[in-house]
């Protein structure tokens, strides 16, 4: 696989990220949309990677393989109202990285909480927070991959 791909937007690695969530949201009977358009005033800010809802509380799940684009992610989640942003990273190096910028930021009260999580723990995290999401043992299931289909 071309390394210099794999992070890109719509490449293999986003692409796979974003599906896992959704398959997860699916599997716990959450509300999933990808690529949730954003706009404020008839302005197009751009899309939310992954938009999931419980019906009363809303989680915007941005994929990123790096920190530059997380304030405007921040962004995205004020313009839609969302309760939590989940920035959804493929490891720990980007993690730091993401946090990194995101502690340079002096404002983030402003924002929804936000969270910069790998794949496991955004599941967990979903879990936690969203009301419909409370069935632990389907988590273990998706997990173990017994529910993959």
């Amino acid at each position: 696989m071309n390394r210099s791909h794999y992070g890109k937007l719509g490449g293999p690695g986003h692409t796979f990220l974003a599906r896992e969530i959704e398959r997860y949201c699916e599997t716990v009977s959450l509300e999933v949309t990808q690529e949730y358009l954003v706009f404020s005033e008839n302005k197009y800010f751009g899309s939310i990677d992954v938009f999931v809802s419980d019906g009363s509380k809303h989680v915007a799940i941005e994929v990123e393989f790096g920190p530059d684009r997380v304030f405007r992610d921040l962004e995205k989640a004020r313009i839609a109202m969302v309760n939590q942003l989940i920035i959804l990273v493929p490891n720990n190096t980007v993690k730091k990285k993401v946090q990194r910028k995101l502690a340079r930021h002096n404002s983030l009260n402003l924002y929804p909480a936000h969270f910069v999580l790998s794949l496991s723990q955004c599941i967990q995290q979903l879990t936690a927070s969203l009301s419909t999401c409370k069935k632990k043992e389907e988590v273990k299931e998706f997990r173990d991959g017994s529910m993959r289909t």
